[in-house]
């Protein structure tokens, strides 16, 4: 542990996610779902269809990957894919019964960990920590998406 202490907040921030990975993993096993798997599925809505483009949206992700994803979570049985009416381009995506009921296990897994991390953290310093989380979040959003693009002179 301490090695910790040396850790810049990178390395940190990937220690946390790798653990983070590591529980789920090793959690939803019995299910027969991965960690990227069940994160693909607590943002499928549980009554509604989303459009496979906006969930690639919603978790910052390469469509490409978010395809790969889905169509092993089709083979699974855990959710649909259809082509919209509206747009044939567009592909609707929607949680089977049994989507439902992993994704149901899934939110709770991923609540005890939060809990379990936090338990002896203030609720106002709880706060800060999602609030500084997000800010960082979007600056690094905003650093990737200006490189490569500008070159200095």
């Amino acid at each position: 542990m301490d090695n910790i202490e040396n850790m810049c907040l990178g390395e940190l921030a990937s220690v946390f996610y790798r653990q983070y990975q590591a529980y789920i993993n090793r959690e939803m096993k019995d299910y027969g779902i991965n960690f990227s798997e069940c994160e693909f599925l607590i943002k499928i809505p549980n009554s509604d269809e989303i459009i496979q483009r906006e969930l690639a949206e919603s978790l910052i992700c390469d469509n490409a990957i978010v395809t790969r994803s889905l169509q092993k979570l089709e083979k699974k049985e855990l959710i649909k894919r259809i082509n919209s009416t509206e747009d044939k381009r567009a592909i609707l995506v929607s949680l089977t019964d049994r989507g439902r009921d992993i994704k149901k296990i899934g939110l709770e897994k991923r609540r005890f960990w939060k809990n379990s991390i936090m338990e002896d953290v203030p609720e106002e310093e709880k706060q800060l920590v999602f609030q500084f989380f997000k800010a960082m979040v979007n600056k690094a959003l905003i650093v990737n998406s200006n490189f490569g693009g500008e070159k200095d002179e």
